[in-house]
């Protein structure tokens, strides 16, 4: 019987521990996932994230989702928020205003007039007028389509995007006007059906002259690589308008 009661305590700690290691944790932010702004008459949907530690003329990184994702799934699967807690900027996942980010059919003629660029633009300006932003460091990170927009929005708007972390995401195939020079970390995991395209698009830049990083990750398929957060930030954070362009 005796042996019986210790056997039951040490699983009933184990369980303890358990439950408390994997508890989500809070953090020191806010966060307001219900907001807004109007974008020729739509009405397009935000996620913010507000550390509590967050300085004046705060940096800050935009977040595009992939296809059929969404801003809640997206801060769920990448630990996005912890990180940003952590680090102190302000981080904003945008919504797409349907299924997935208009890249399909942009093209060199029309990407400056593309209309999730055109909504970019207002989320900047509204993000200003509600919050004291770093303009110079105004980043774009995705997952998937969001990484192939992330990556058309800095072809399109080099002038406002410091620079760009592309995930599991490749270039616009019809974007070939690579010219507007900005920093871009691609990062892909090594069994993904993604990673030779970004392979190649990471040739590419370079040959246009951007400082450019490629993580391949082991093992990993299409899937974020929570464990590089940090080497994601460690990139975007030492990029400025001023001294990346």
């Amino acid at each position: 019987m005796r042996r019986f009661i210790v056997i039951a305590s040490i699983l009933l700690c184990s369980s303890l521990v358990a439950a408390y290691l994997l508890w989500p944790r809070p953090i020191a932010a806010d966060v307001l996932p219900e907001q807004q702004f109007s974008v020729d008459g739509i009405q397009r949907k935000y996620r913010v994230v507000l550390p509590h530690s967050l300085p004046s003329r705060a940096p800050v990184v935009l977040a595009f989702h992939g296809v059929g994702d969404s801003t809640e799934l997206m801060a769920e699967y990448s630990r996005l928020d912890r990180l940003a807690a952590s680090e102190g900027f302000l981080l904003v996942y945008l919504a797409t205003h349907k299924s997935m980010w208009d890249t399909i059919d942009a093209t060199n003629e029309n990407i400056l007039t593309n209309p999730d660029v055109l909504c970019v633009d207002e989320l900047i300006e509204h993000l200003s007028e509600n919050y004291d932003i770093d303009r110079d460091r105004v980043y774009a990170l995705g997952m998937s389509n969001g990484a192939s927009f992330a990556q058309l929005l800095a072809i399109a708007r080099s002038e406002k995007i410091a620079a760009v972390v592309a995930h599991s995401g490749p270039r616009p195939r019809r974007l070939s006007a690579l010219e507007n020079r900005f920093p871009i970390m691609l990062v892909v995991g090594a069994e993904d059906w993604a990673a030779p395209v970004l392979t190649e698009d990471a040739q590419l830049y370079r040959e246009n002259g951007h400082e450019v990083e490629l993580i391949a990750v082991s093992g990993l398929r299409h899937a974020w690589s929570r464990r590089h957060n940090e080497a994601m930030w460690a990139f975007l954070s030492q990029k400025s308008l001023i001294t990346s362009h």
